[in-house]
Parts: C-alpha cells; structure tokens; sequence
C-alpha cells in the first residue's frame, strides 16, 4: 500500500467504526451518511486486505486485524484530538457529544440521573450512555474508546488505567419486614444481626454472569465462604426485589439499601461479621488524562457523587 496515497479520511472512519461498532452510528459521529461509510469501510477492506469488522447481531465486531491496526490508529487520532482540543478555548455549554460509562446498576440507579441532571442545565448538548458491567470488556472497550469512563471496585479494576477514588461502600443484609427469621425478634433497621440468624440466612447476592465468576463473595474471601448462596443475579436491584417478594437475605452495598428500602419494605441490618470495604473509582485511558472535556466530566461525577454522600452511608454501617 502506498502511504501517501491514503486518504486519511478513511482513518477518522475507521476510528468511529471502533468506537461505534455501528455504520450508522459511525457516520452519525463525524457528520457522514451511512452510505459513505459504507464505501469507506469497504475501501479500506481492500487496502487492508482484511474484513476488518463482521457483523454479529446488531453490532460490526471488529477482527484481529482491526484491534492491531486499531491500537495505532487511536493513538495517532488521541494525539492529534489532545493537540488540537488543548489550544482551542474549552466551553463547556458549547459542547456536542456523546459519554458512555461502564459500571453495575448501582450507579445506573442511584448515580446517573443526578449526573444527567446537572448536565442538562450545563451542557445541553451532551449525551450520556450507560452500558452494563461485564468483567473483562471494560479494559478493551476503554482502550478502544467504545466506553469513557468505567465504575468499579478498586480490586477488580484492570491494570494499565488511569483512576480516581470517588467513596466507599460496605454490604448490609436487607430483609423484608414480614421475613420469618424477624418474628419475635426486637431488632430494628441499623442494628447488627445476630450471628446465630445470620448464620441461618439464605442469601441472594450480585453476580456479572448470574455465577460464581463476578460474586461479591469474591472480595471477601474467606469471609464469604461459610454464607449460604441460593440466589445469583446480575442486578443489585433484582436482588433487593428478591429479598422484598421471599425469604432470601440481600446482601447489597448500604447506599443501595438506603435508597430502595422504604420502596421494597426492607428491614436493613449490619453483618455480624467483617465483610471488607469496598473502595469504588472511576477508570479510563491514559490518553484522556488531559482531555478537557474528559477532565471536565470527571469533576462534575466527582461533584455529584459528593453531593450524594455515599461516604456517609458506609460510615452509618461501617
């Protein structure tokens, strides 16, 4: 292939088709109709000798050759963003654009509509995404540029990220009110569980895959090994709704059983063992470290996350 030949063009296409996996989306992101990037796509197929990306289901995958190629051509298109975006003046309410951040349900519930909130008076033209964790996708779809930002639990974070603490979190049992484990018992929301009921408990807990892989039991390790698991579901809030509708014990983090108990009817209690503190950040590319707009969202979840004082929460059950 000749270099200089290359219609540079066709780079920016492929850099939108990785971070969109989508024709449509792809030409939505740098202004072309889903006709050109098609015939983009297919001219770089030929340059590259390669099919680049697959079509699986609804999404374009990209192939082994697109994810080597990709690395560089990311790198190249970060570099020219960061020197071109820094000498510009950066205008927040001018901005127009789409974040997409990683993370649990915990912070699609109780996180992302004060931040969409905020945003909306500062930066109308800003749209944010939300995608649902699954271990092992956030380093590629960080590197990639797919996602922005991605929330996790310190322990689970992938190596070669950049981070930032934002609060910390401990696990509580909720149980519902009419739970039979609660008759005759004097215990109050707050208090500490007996270890004999404890003991007795029949749990549902959060996995990734609904498994062992992903469990909060995880982080706990020998902690966790004598609690009794009958329940594994990918979703905090299905776990709640699990202990409202039976007799299963949620073991969720406490600003999750905070804000849903008074819904669910849930009674909240303290472990009667040390169940590890969760420390949770945000992670994203090294390349972003200096992105203004990127620096600039990073503050505003910082804010918000303050202003909802998760911090205070864990100190109430630490």
């Amino acid at each position: 292939m000749n270099f200089n030949a290359l219609d540079l063009n066709l780079v920016r296409v492929f850099d939108a088709l990785l971070k969109e996996r989508s024709v449509t989306l792809a030409g939505q992101r740098i202004g072309l109709s889903q006709p050109a990037v098609s015939s983009a796509l297919a001219r770089l197929r030929t340059l590259l000798d390669d099919p680049l990306f697959l079509r699986n289901g609804r999404q374009m995958q990209p192939t082994a050759k697109a994810i080597q190629v990709g690395t560089y051509v990311q790198s190249a298109m970060a570099m020219l963003e960061q020197g071109l975006i820094s000498r510009l003046p950066f205008e927040p309410s001018a901005m127009s654009r789409k974040f997409r951040m990683l993370g649990a349900d915990f912070f699609s519930v109780l996180f992302m509509p004060s931040l969409s909130a905020r945003l909306a008076t500062m930066t109308p033209g800003v749209e944010l995404g939300f995608l649902d964790n699954a271990r092992g996708d956030a380093l590629e779809l960080l590197q990639s540029g797919f996602a922005d930002l991605a929330f996790e639990e310190e322990t689970y974070a992938p190596t070669g990220l950049s981070g930032q603490p934002l609060f910390r979190s401990v696990f509580v049992v909720a149980l519902r009110k009419g739970h039979p484990a609660l008759e005759g018992a004097s215990l109050s929301s707050g208090d500490t569980l007996p270890r004999e009921m404890f003991d007795a408990l029949s749990f549902a807990v959060y996995s990734q895959d609904g498994g062992e892989s992903g469990c909060v039991l995880d982080g706990m390790g020998t902690r966790g090994e004598d609690l009794r698991v009958s329940l594994t579901l990918p979703h905090f809030h299905a776990v709640a709704i699990a202990a409202h509708t039976g007799d299963v014990a949620a073991l969720i983090p406490c600003q999750f059983a905070e804000a849903v108990a008074a819904r669910l009817d849930l009674a909240v209690f303290r472990p009667p063992i040390d169940l590890g503190l969760q420390k949770i950040g945000m992670h994203w590319h090294p390349r972003l470290d200096s992105h203004p707009e990127h620096a600039w969202l990073r503050k505003q979840i910082a804010e918000v996350i303050a202003e909802l004082g998760f911090d205070a929460s864990c100190d109430r059950y630490r």
